[in-house]
């Protein structure tokens, strides 16, 4: 090794030892989860790997939360009040902008490409499209009670549940407007999308079930039974598993996406919400309000690895595998 390798490494290595006493969110570039404290009107940034917690406050009560791909800018809104779209700078905490929505925002979600961000405005049976570099929003009306937002990969268009119905809607993110709806069951919550975007999953809550929905056919392909008030969703594993946390109950229900069956389950204790993959889809991780903690899941083993207190209820969250 040269001279100048040796020193380029050992700065390397000095600057991360720094950012990680500091506290500093992604220094290790570990697997980090965003979580939104709603009571204590914080936002928590979690290292998977390391246990690390840096909490921030914010100046709204979040339910709701979206980060940008590198990790380094968070998207919190107010889920009581029309108090705007607050932007945050993950490192500092500081309150970099604030983009009025023109009423309270539930949940949100982000662009693969980072430029818009979607916000569901549940009373105002809304779906509010944002521009975070131009601050430009565009209000889409989807009718009902809008709860949660999923991005297909090729950010074109946007799937809305509608909790006082049976159907998701198809909204046209270029276009802003509404282009179909999918009938998933009563009572539609969260979802996800494969990553090929022909399949999405969306619970009903009202029937405790997770709905398999083919998105070219746009039809639900069948009903899986899933526990009591059916809540977050996210795939993982290497056999290509669903996850769905049943709020009603504690624990966690593991469908076989092949078999289009019910495989397991994960004791999380009560009141398990919002679900994300991490590391590449090896883990699950999910928010436990009741005990203010993050669960981390082997998804083959199906196997709690990890607890970590974050000091408050995590909502929903989110998780950058590579942060910068």
């Amino acid at each position: 090794m040269s001279i100048r390798q040796s020193l380029h490494t050992c700065g390397a290595v000095a600057l991360a030892a720094v950012a990680a006493l500091l506290g500093v969110p992604g220094a290790e570039a570990e697997p980090t989860a965003y979580a939104a404290l709603a009571n204590s009107r914080q936002i928590a940034i979690v290292g998977l790997e390391t246990g690390r917690v840096v909490r921030h406050p914010v100046p709204v009560r979040p339910h709701g939360i979206a980060v940008s791909r590198d990790g380094r800018t968070a998207f919190v809104p107010d889920l009581t009040s029309d108090s705007g779209l607050v932007v945050v700078d993950t490192a500092s905490g500081r309150e970099v902008s604030r983009i009025q929505l023109g009423a309270p925002a539930h949940h949100l979600a982000v662009s693969p490409d980072g430029r818009r961000v979607f916000a569901t405005l549940t009373a105002a049976g809304s779906l509010a499209i944002v521009d975070p570099a131009t601050r430009e929003v565009r209000v889409v009306t989807v009718g009902g009670a809008p709860d949660s937002a999923v991005v297909m990969p090729d950010g074109r268009s946007v799937l809305v549940s509608d909790t006082t119905a049976e159907t998701i809607a198809v909204v046209d993110a270029e276009a802003g407007r509404v282009v179909a709806r999918i009938r998933v069951g009563t009572g539609p919550g969260h979802g996800t999308v494969s990553d090929d975007g022909r399949w999405a999953y969306f619970t009903a809550t009202k029937q405790d079930t997770v709905s398999l929905v083919d998105l070219e056919g746009r039809r639900r392909e069948v009903a899986v039974p899933a526990g009591p008030d059916p809540h977050g969703v996210a795939v993982g594993g290497a056999r290509g598993r669903l996850f769905v946390s049943n709020r009603g109950g504690d624990d966690i229900t593991v469908v076989d996406l092949g078999k289009r069956q019910v495989i397991g389950r994960v004791v999380t204790g009560p009141g398990p919400e919002h679900l994300a993959a991490a590391a590449g889809g090896r883990w699950i991780v999910v928010g436990v309000p009741p005990a203010g903690a993050l669960l981390v899941i082997d998804a083959d083993q199906l196997q709690v690895i990890r607890r970590i207190d974050v000091g408050g209820d995590p909502h929903q969250l989110v998780v950058v595998d590579d942060p910068r």
